[in-house]
């Protein structure tokens, strides 16, 4: 499953005294040849391990790199027993086969990605990039923005490739998104979604709109996206489209405005959160805006597209949902308030569903991390203490 979070993360609260990160977790076991679902997020399972963040991030930039359990990626086994893998609070992971890559606080003004292995270990810096820069755990490689271009990673040799784009393409990039073969990225005051092919990065990137708008997936050779005037747009990313420099005119999807919106899956169906007066809350429909079906009046604190269903938070009752794409089997899964992600993240950033468990971070406590079976049970907090 492509990882398809907005990423752009929030700087932490300065502290005088920093603590250092203790001695790194080694653990035996582990499943590198097995199956991995829903990878790249806050929780993933590989094998018969469950791999998670153990919380939300610390808000003081001192508890963040102290090296303690808050924040840190830990383990399950199916016998329910939790290990710490890693001595460093993370936002975000990804594991790839015996590896696994994060995304963790290194200063006030700067993140950085490590490796390690899924049994723990010393961690090693691979790239450090600014608080608020974008990046992309992709299935394949790694891309971040890096002093307003580009860098691409590697998995396993960690070579790092900063592209050499022109001044057109580069600049204060908010989004990057990527499949198994290329990079989608869009630039802040210069139209146009770029494509860079993962196989030829010495090539320019290819301009394929005239407008920005935020990704939402690319799925059966079509692009998806939100352009600038609200409109959720796909069109074909088929290469003949952008013979001398045209492009295709797209068709639009739907015409109405959310300040919240997610797709499915499959793109079948989507959500979207309006705040418009006289049409407030959370709606389910198709891709055309046809079939609507208000869910509820409330703006929801979390929100998750998930396989078959659409996950949310309702902030009065402090209670998580389940709901058909139709509108139909509305379900309380459990009674635990769900947080909203961090900065200018999506309304899906703390939330994953995985295996059969929907996991979220707790809007109380400490931002715990929590599970619920998406068939609906007694909510279960994973944090350790």
């Amino acid at each position: 499953m492509f990882n398809r979070k907005w990423k752009a993360l929030p700087a932490l609260i300065a502290a005088v005294c920093v603590v250092l990160s203790g001695c790194a977790p080694s653990l035996s076991g582990g499943q590198p040849e097995a199956e991995i679902l829903s990878n790249g997020g806050i929780a993933a399972v590989q094998g018969d391990y469950v791999y998670y963040i153990n919380g939300s991030m610390p808000a003081m930039l001192s508890d963040a790199l102290s090296g303690g359990r808050q924040a840190a990626i830990f383990r399950l086994d199916k016998e329910g027993k939790a290990e710490q893998v890693t001595n460093k609070s993370a936002y975000d992971f990804r594991i790839y086969g015996e590896l696994l890559y994060f995304i963790a606080p290194l200063s006030e003004d700067q993140l950085a990605l490590y490796m390690t292995k899924i049994t723990g270990g010393s961690p090693q810096k691979i790239i450090s990039i600014g608080n608020g820069d974008t990046y992309f755990l992709g299935e394949n490689a790694i891309a971040v923005e890096k002093n307003s271009s580009l860098s691409v990673i590697q998995i396993k040799s960690n070579q790092i490739t900063e592209l050499a784009l022109a001044e057109e393409d580069r600049g204060d990039i908010k989004q990057i998104y990527m499949t198994d073969a290329h990079i989608y990225y869009y630039i802040s005051n210069k139209a146009g979604i770029r494509q860079i092919d993962l196989a030829q990065l010495d090539k320019e990137p290819v301009v394929m709109t005239n407008r920005n708008g935020h990704i939402y997936c690319v799925l059966d050779n079509r692009l998806y996206y939100e352009r600038a005037d609200d409109n959720l747009t796909r069109f074909s990313i088929s290469p003949e489209n952008f013979a001398n420099g045209t492009f295709p005119a797209g068709e639009t999807l739907s015409n109405s405005v959310y300040e919240q919106l997610v797709l499915a899956p499959d793109a079948s169906a989507m959500a979207g959160v309006s705040s418009d007066e006289g049409s407030q809350g959370l709606y389910v429909m198709k891709l055309d805006g046809s079939s609507r079906v208000k869910i509820t009046e409330e703006m929801p604190s979390a929100l998750l597209a998930g396989e078959n269903c659409l996950y949310f938070c309702m902030p009065s009752d402090s209670s998580v949902y389940k709901v058909d794409y139709s509108g139909e089997n509305l379900t309380l899964l459990c009674s635990q308030p769900a947080a909203a992600g961090p900065g200018e993240t999506g309304p899906d950033y703390y939330m994953d569903e995985a295996d059969g468990w929907l996991y979220f971070f707790n809007k109380q406590n400490g931002g715990d991390i929590w599970r619920v079976s998406v068939q609906g049970s007694e909510a279960q907090n994973l944090s350790a203490e």
